[in-house]
């Protein structure tokens, strides 16, 4: 069973009108399960430490620019998501923002 928050079911029939936003809520469960999988390969990362050093390399290398800087933007984009998580009300810190957070200030 997938549970969808309220304000997206109400973004979709904002954006989609009712019946559209009907179809796509009765559809959205079994598009959520097919790439269940497949989703949970993305943003489940044993060892963050070994994925980011290389992505780091691969940004730096492509775009022509200083890893130090890509790093420092990779800790600012996660200190900004950990204070909209604060700003949302949760009450558990965003565990994995953080450490993300605390990786990229360790690397150099």
């Amino acid at each position: 069973m997938t549970i969808l928050p309220e304000h997206f079911k109400q973004h979709l029939i904002t954006c989609h009108g009712q019946a559209e936003a009907e179809e796509w809520m009765e559809r959205l469960p079994a598009i959520l399960a097919s790439c269940a999988q497949s989703w949970q390969l993305t943003i489940y990362v044993p060892d963050l430490r070994k994925v980011l050093a290389p992505r780091l390399d691969q940004l730096s290398e492509e775009l022509a620019m200083d890893r130090a800087r890509i790093r420092g933007w990779g800790l600012a984009q996660c200190m900004l998501s950990a204070w909209w998580h604060i700003e949302d009300g949760y009450q558990k810190p965003p565990c994995g923002v953080l450490a993300c957070a605390e990786i990229l200030s360790d690397m150099k």
